[in-house]
């Protein structure tokens, strides 16, 4: 409640004015009787006591409340997840995010300027060294390995894809699975990409202990002390024999990568 005093005064003034209008017209009204006071004839003016007596009664409003709104329900949505930074790739480890685009990897082996035998791979699901990186990064990716160590290794164990030692190309065993030092070929498989994939699984097996993400096509991955060497260096000695230089001929086929230029980051977005 409250009292609108500016309404009150404005109404006094006009009902005072109307009043002594009233006055000067019949003084003779106020003649008789008992003197009076100043503040007696003023409220004797029935114009003023009337507005004096509204004026003076709380003012109430009377407009209706509005309607309590309901509260909201709780959504059923999950919250959105935070999104939650990648950790960054040690350079050093088997593990991991490639440091190195499939786009790179294809630069390197051009400027390395060996022929790819797409004769042989072209039969068994890799007609391209394009084709065949991309198949790389794939079954890298699949089981959380390098793409960019897997890659390096191959180059390192077979030549840049020439091959001439124990394993030929048409077994697709591109690490040397079962080739060992007293002149076993090694394992043979059916494609590229099941090749590939025993690979990956082999490193998997010497650089951790996670369960395989695919069934297991590795011939040797029960042989191998899981989780023993999960650096690039600690390959040497136990993938290869006796194996001194052979982390940093791996760590060096990743740096010839590295520095090829991007075609995928330089790519205009569509």
């Amino acid at each position: 409640m409250r009292i609108g005093l500016g309404n009150t005064c404005a109404a006094i003034c006009l009902a005072v004015f109307l009043a002594l209008g009233s006055l000067a017209a019949g003084p003779q009204a106020w003649a008789a009787g008992a003197p009076m006071s100043d503040e007696d004839v003023f409220m004797r003016l029935p114009l003023v006591r009337l507005v004096w007596q509204k004026s003076t009664q709380p003012v109430v409003n009377d407009r209706p409340a509005p309607a309590e709104q309901p509260a909201p329900e709780p959504s059923s949505e999950p919250a959105p997840a935070e999104p939650v930074a990648e950790e960054p790739t040690d350079p050093e480890a088997v593990m991991g995010r490639s440091l190195v685009s499939a786009g790179q990897m294809v630069a390197a082996y051009l400027d390395h300027g060996k022929p790819y035998p797409a004769e042989v791979y072209g039969r068994f699901g890799a007609e391209s060294i394009d084709e065949f990186c991309a198949l790389v990064c794939e079954e890298a990716q699949a089981e959380g390995v390098r793409a960019d160590v897997l890659y390096a290794q191959i180059m390192v164990e077979t030549a840049w894809l020439q091959f001439g030692g124990q394993v030929s190309p048409e077994q697709c065993n591109f690490g040397g699975l079962g080739a060992t030092n007293d002149g076993a070929a090694g394992a043979t498989f059916e494609d590229v990409r099941t090749g590939l994939r025993a690979q990956v699984q082999h490193l998997k097996a010497y650089a951790s202990t996670e369960d395989l993400q695919q069934e297991c096509v590795d011939p040797r991955f029960d042989l191998v002390e899981r989780g023993c060497a999960p650096l690039i260096d600690d390959l040497g000695g136990r993938w290869a024999v006796p194996g001194d230089t052979y982390g940093p001929s791996i760590r060096h086929v990743i740096d010839l990568a590295a520095a090829m230029p991007d075609p995928e980051a330089s790519a205009p977005a569509e």
